[in-house]
């Protein structure tokens, strides 16, 4: 169920990406973040009380619980999305990222 979510989260931000790329479709930004908040999250997000596990971490041990691998590459999808709506280059970090697209983490 998490892979799926994963391959829908990639699926509609590249979606979202290549329709507002200057040179095939409509080359706003704001559209972008319009549809990546409006379509994209939802749709890979549904569900997700159902195989979402809060990443934890105990002050004892050196390894995280929950969904760690998935998170990983919700955020890695999360980082395309920002990258394009921001419009930076690759090197920037995601933390910076999130704060200059308005998108929360």
């Amino acid at each position: 169920q998490a892979e799926k979510a994963v391959a829908k989260a990639a699926k509609w931000t590249l979606l979202a990406r290549r329709l507002t790329k200057p040179s095939t479709g409509v080359c706003a930004v704001m559209i972008f973040k319009q549809l990546y908040s409006a379509v994209a999250i939802p749709k890979f997000m549904y569900a997700a009380d159902v195989w979402y596990t809060p990443v934890q971490k105990n002050r004892g041990e050196g390894r995280a619980t929950g969904s760690v691998g998935v998170v990983r590459k919700l955020t890695s999808v999360q980082r395309m999305a920002t990258i394009a709506i921001t419009g930076v280059m690759c090197t920037t970090t995601s933390d910076i990222l999130e704060v200059l697209a308005n998108i929360q983490p």
